[in-house]
């Protein structure tokens, strides 16, 4: 016969083999749950760096936040934090309505008379409002799905400067089809990336007829012509040139100079000019 010790030892090994078992599942959800959470709500850009604002100045960048889930309607709040929070402005809320997997956020760093040097902040987005399903979403879900915390924290950083910083790049030159006779034009895309109003000082321009190589035409283009780019802004600039042009094939090379030189090339790029009231 067992004695009265003997069975109470064993109901309580019992017992914490029970609750250990239990620990290790109530674990093993719970690191789940974690790993969804990070793969459910992604941001682009990670980070985000301005170099060289000048004091009283203010630059508008944006975050896209995307998630996996689009089966209910999400609200993301967010905050600023860090040593450079109070420099940052934007709409305290990101929302997301049923089938949407991507949104944008705007938001403003301005800086006044602060001392120069650099700063760095997170955009803290952390779930505020969940649990409207689609329709084939029941209320079971709703109520499960609504207690994961997504959270997302992109990265800011800015400096601030005293000096007079001009740096822009040249990109996507983009020529159309045109007809004899028209105003022949093109654009080009500047991105400023530097803390005054920019643009090129001049842009060359050569355009030799594919068929008949001798038959060129070369202009030179004034920057006093062309549209500032103001600055940490990125915009479409559009050109108009003198070139009468008849019907043809023609290759077209882009120089583009500041004070110092070239800045950016781009050549034999195809242009198409058709006969009158073709296009």
């Amino acid at each position: 016969m067992r004695n009265f010790s003997s069975i109470q030892l064993g109901n309580k090994a019992k017992i914490f083999a029970v609750m250990l078992v239990a620990l290790c599942v109530v674990a093993g959800s719970v690191f789940a749950t974690i790993s969804a959470v990070h793969a459910g709500l992604g941001y682009s850009p990670g980070s985000i760096n301005i170099e060289g604002m000048s004091p009283n100045t203010s630059v508008t960048r944006e975050v896209t936040f995307s998630r996996e889930d689009i089966d209910k309607d999400l609200t993301l709040g967010v905050t600023f934090v860090g040593m450079g929070a109070e420099f940052l402005s934007g709409a305290d809320e990101v929302k997301f309505v049923v089938g949407q997997d991507r949104a944008v956020y705007k938001f403003i760093v301005s800086v006044g008379s602060v001392p120069t040097g650099n700063y760095e902040s997170q955009i803290f987005a952390i779930t505020k409002e969940a649990g409207k399903t689609g329709s084939s979403g029941s209320s079971e879900q709703a109520t499960a799905q609504s207690s994961v915390i997504l959270a997302a924290y992109p990265k800011v950083t800015f400096s601030v400067t005293n000096e007079i910083r001009q740096k822009y790049t040249i990109n996507n030159i983009n020529i159309q089809p045109s007809e004899e006779q028209q105003p022949l034009g093109f654009t080009f895309q500047l991105e400023n990336t530097g803390n005054v109003d920019a643009r090129p000082d001049h842009v060359d321009i050569t355009i030799v007829n594919q068929d008949i190589p001798s038959l060129i035409y070369a202009e030179s283009i004034s920057g006093e012509s062309l549209s500032l780019v103001k600055a940490f802004e990125t915009n479409d600039v559009s050109v108009f040139t003198k070139a009468v042009l008849v019907a043809g094939k023609y290759w077209v090379d882009f120089i583009f100079y500041d004070e110092k030189g070239i800045v950016f090339e781009q050549r034999q790029t195809s242009l198409q000019v058709f006969p009158p009231g073709t296009l």
